[in-house]
């Protein structure tokens, strides 16, 4: 299922010089995680007209 998605996917324009950081290096604490969600929560609401 998953490899005929990636199979079927768009790619954009891939930027090389696109800062990555590596996420093994990255961590976070109970509140960082609930602000992140309800952040992310709230742009899908604005986005989808909910509020």
């Amino acid at each position: 299922m998953f490899i005929k998605v990636f199979d079927e996917a768009i790619v954009g324009e891939v930027n090389p010089n696109a800062n990555v950081i590596p996420v093994a290096n990255i961590s976070f604490d109970k509140e960082d995680i609930q602000k992140m969600i309800q952040d992310e929560l709230k742009k899908f609401r604005v986005e989808n007209n909910l509020i």
